[in-house]
C-alpha cells in the first residue's frame, strides 16, 4: 500500500471518528437520529424488535406535586407528570398504561386517578392504595375513575397483615379487581397458604422481588411458579434491574424467563417509570427501551412477546371492553 493511500484511509477514519463523537455529544443515536428529550430514563437506542400495536406499560408511577402535594415528604421524587410519560410512551411506540398509586401519596389516589383522565381513559388504568376499611361505594366511585386494582407495599411499611388484606381482597373480587403485592419473597414463603386460596387474583410487582446472590435461587420462585401454572397470580416482568447484580441483567432475566415457562398467559410487563429507586439510590436511570429488549429475552418468542404486552394486560386490565 503506497503512503498516499494509507494517509487517505487515515484521514477519512479520523473523520468517521469525530462525526460520531459530535453525533454522540449532540443527542443522536448510534444511528445518528436525534434522540428525543425524555425525563427519568436514559435514552440510547429505540427497541430492537417492533412493538405491537395496543401495547401496553403495566406499572409506571406519576408525580405531580404542584397540583397534588406529596403525603409523605420522606418518600418524595421529582415531578414526573402525564404529559412527562406521554414522551416517553410514544417513542416506545406503547398504546395502553397502568398507572400504579407510588408510596409519596398514600391513600391519596388523586393524582393517580387524574393521570387516568390525562392520559385518556380508553387505554389507562390505575392501581390504587386504600384502606383496609374502604366502603364498597369508595371502590365503586374510584372503578368508575379506571381503577382496576389494589397495591400493597409492604416493601415501602404497608399494612402486612394477611387477614385484614383477606377481607379488602373479598371486598374487590366482585368487581374483577387485582391485588398487586409489593414485598420481600420471605413473606411469599410465609403467607403462601393464605395467597393460595385469596378470593381475587393476586400479582407479584417486579419478578417477586427476588434477590439474586450466590446462596441459590430463592423458594419463593418454584411458589410464584406454582401459583403461576395452577391460574392464582400474575407476576410482572418488569423492574429487572432493582435486583439484578450481573452485567446485562442476566439473572433477574432468567428468572423472567423460568416465570414465562410455567404460564406465559399470566406474565406482564411495565417500566416502573419514573423510576423511583434509581432517584433514591442516585444511580443512572435504566433504558426502558433495553427493558422491552430484555422482554424479548424472557418471552422468547414473537408470540408470547404479543400476548405479554397485549392479549395479558388486556384481560387483566379490561382494556377494550
Amino acid at each position: 500500500m503506497n503512503n498516499t493511500r494509507l494517509f487517505l484511509i487515515l484521514g477519512i477514519c479520523a473523520v468517521l471518528t469525530a462525526v460520531a463523537a459530535i453525533l454522540l455529544n449532540s443527542g443522536h443515536d448510534s444511528h445518528g437520529v436525534e434522540k428525543p428529550l425524555i425525563q427519568h430514563t436514559t435514552v440510547s437506542n429505540p427497541p430492537k424488535y417492533v412493538i405491537p400495536d395496543l401495547a401496553c406499560d403495566c406499572h409506571h408511577h406519576i408525580y405531580n406535586p404542584e397540583e397534588f402535594p406529596y403525603i409523605y415528604s420522606s418518600l418524595t421524587q421529582p415531578a414526573a407528570t402525564a404529559e412527562d410519560y406521554t414522551k416517553l410512551q410514544q417513542y416506545l411506540h406503547l398504546t395502553r398504561s397502568v398507572v400504579v398509586q407510588p408510596a409519596a401519596y398514600g391513600t391519596d389516589n388523586r393524582c393517580t386517578l387524574d393521570a387516568v383522565q390525562k392520559l385518556g381513559t380508553e387505554n389507562t388504568r390505575a392501581i390504587v392504595v386504600v384502606a383496609p376499611e374502604i366502603s364498597a361505594e369508595e371502590l365503586q366511585e374510584m372503578h368508575q375513575a379506571g381503577a382496576r386494582g389494589v397495591r400493597i407495599n409492604i416493601a415501602s411499611g404497608g399494612t402486612s397483615d394477611f387477614a385484614e388484606l383477606y377481607a379488602l381482597a373479598e371486598k374487590i373480587a366482585p368487581m374483577g379487581w387485582s391485588m398487586h403485592f409489593w414485598m420481600s419473597p420471605d413473606y411469599i414463603v410465609n403467607n403462601i397458604d393464605t395467597l393460595r386460596d385469596f378470593p381475587c387474583q393476586i400479582l407479584f410487582d417486579h419478578l417477586g422481588h427476588i434477590p439474586t446472590n450466590d446462596t441459590g435461587e430463592h423458594e419463593a420462585v418454584a411458589l410464584i411458579c406454582e401459583l403461576l401454572r395452577d391460574g392464582k397470580a400474575w407476576v410482572k416482568l418488569s423492574g429487572i434491574y432493582l435486583d439484578s447484580t450481573a452485567d446485562g441483567y442476566t439473572d433477574t432475566i432468567a428468572i423472567g424467563r423460568r416465570y414465562v415457562q410455567a404460564n406465559p398467559d399470566r406474565c406482564l410487563w411495565g417500566t416502573d417509570w419514573p423510576h423511583p429507586t434509581s432517584y433514591n439510590k442516585k444511580q443512572p436511570y435504566p433504558d426502558d427501551a433495553a427493558m422491552l429488549d430484555a422482554l424479548m429475552k424472557m418471552a422468547g418468542t414473537e408470540d408470547i412477546f404479543h400476548r405479554i404486552l397485549v392479549e395479558n394486560p388486556a384481560e387483566l386490565f379490561g382494556f377494550g371492553s
